[in-house]
């Protein structure tokens, strides 16, 4: 059966993964991400990041509500710092459309605070969406809870941010852009055990975004337009609102990746490694550039995902 199929038609994650994806069910479970943190070390400290999706073609205005803190990891047996899924909320479920006196803007806004409130997120620890049409809206949220709030874009190109605790380069020496930086941190988090609590809604939304390599170690996610494109209409705005906690935790809490990601050495005298010679090959060859789909599985011959590629 298809990945596709898994996903949905059954309703669940491919056993065998999917190569090409961002993220795969495999490495989902191996990290054990979905599980919930049982030992904190001290109290985490609360971020929310609401994604209004009215900018970039979502179905969803989903609030996420996370946990980051240092807690015990069964896996490695140690301490980790990392961030877990509490909570995640559509606020359009609530929405009103009938009411004349408070636009649906104003009512998420309302919304979004009052959810932030009772999790105790503090103003300076919540983010919000301000792609596109997103100024407008943070005026609006400017206007409720004050102006300490953190706007978190998905476009534009990467930031100057070092990956991770062990790789010094920037996100723009890994990543194409922006939203690629957002969605691509999160795998070595994931490698690092730093992720838990991922419901099977979100996973299912991070394992359906597809990817490419522009270079060696590039990533360039697929839009939001060709994956809607690509499912049948489906967007990812779940799995969007928990990479912007991320961000907000890495700017605010200092959450980084305690892992190196892959990197491909060269030894003189040994052979390549040719699935990633043939993945380099379908990015990079006038007729593979730009097509997602070329990154079949028995072009990457592993169900382990882009991180875990051996390099």
């Amino acid at each position: 059966k298809s990945p596709e199929y898994y996903r949905m038609v059954r309703g669940f994650l491919s056993p065998d993964g999917e190569s090409h994806a961002i993220y795969s069910g495999a490495e989902i479970t191996s990290t054990n991400s979905q599980a919930k943190v049982k030992t904190w070390v001290k109290t985490p400290t609360k971020v929310a990041f609401l994604d209004p999706s009215f900018s970039t073609g979502g179905d969803e205005a989903p609030v996420c509500i996370c946990n980051v803190g240092t807690y015990y990891n069964p896996l490695s047996m140690k301490n980790v710092t990392g961030i877990e899924i509490v909570e995640t909320i559509d606020l359009m479920k609530g929405i009103d459309a009938s009411n004349k006196d408070v636009d649906r803007n104003t009512q998420l806004v309302n919304a979004f605070h009052a959810a932030c409130n009772k999790h105790g997120v503090e103003v300076v620890n919540r983010g919000v969406d301000s792609t596109g049409a997103g100024d407008p809206f943070a005026t609006l949220m400017a206007g409720v809870m004050g102006r300490e709030f953190q706007m978190v874009s998905f476009g534009g190109a990467a930031s100057d941010k070092p990956v991770s605790s062990t790789d010094p380069r920037s996100g723009k020496k890994r990543f194409a852009d922006r939203v690629s930086e957002l969605w691509g941190v999160g795998k070595d988090l994931m490698r690092g055990g730093q992720i838990r609590g991922l419901d099977n809604a979100t996973c299912m939304q991070m394992a359906a975004r597809l990817y490419r390599l522009t270079g060696r170690d590039v990533m360039e996610v697929e839009s939001k337009k060709d994956m809607r494109k690509r499912t049948s209409g489906k967007s990812p705005d779940r799995a969007d609102a928990f990479f912007g906690c991320i961000e907000i935790a890495r700017r605010r809490l200092g959450l980084t990746p305690n892992v190196r990601a892959a990197v491909k050495a060269k030894v003189a005298g040994l052979p390549t490694d040719a699935r990633w010679d043939a993945l380099v090959a379908a990015t990079s060859s006038p007729t593979g550039r730009g097509k997602y789909t070329d990154l079949a599985p028995k072009t990457l011959g592993s169900s382990k995902g882009w991180a875990n590629v051996s390099r």
